[in-house]
């Protein structure tokens, strides 16, 4: 269902695009990239931690659920995932997933973007 997916930017927001050949439901997942130390086979964040070595772990920040149509999709994004709750600074992979009225899900799309302000 999910063919392409990008995000454009643009000084404030951006707009991110995916197409679909299908009517689905399209859930958004905002996950942001931290740092943290290696521990037990676990990336984990503690700052009592600081001797072991470096690593980049997913922290999940909010969702947003919409209804898409078939062709491309286009959504304006702010930073925010409701209206009292912003996003915070940083690196974010987001993880776009559709589906179909006969609940088969397509494959994840992901995209990379960062928040500066």
């Amino acid at each position: 269902m999910l063919a392409h997916a990008s995000a454009s930017g643009v000084p404030v927001g951006t707009v991110f695009s995916f197409s679909l050949n299908e009517r689905a439901a399209v859930g958004l997942a905002f996950i942001q990239r931290v740092g943290g130390r290696k521990l037990n086979g676990r990336c984990v964040t503690n700052g009592a931690n600081r001797h072991l070595p470096a690593c980049t772990r997913g922290q999940w920040r909010g969702a947003v659920s919409l209804s898409a149509h078939s062709g491309v999709n286009r959504l304006a994004f702010q930073g925010r995932v409701s209206r009292s709750r912003r996003l915070p600074p940083g690196a974010y992979t987001l993880l776009i997933t559709a589906t179909n009225a006969a609940r088969q899900h397509a494959s994840p799309k992901r995209l990379s973007f960062t928040i500066v302000n």
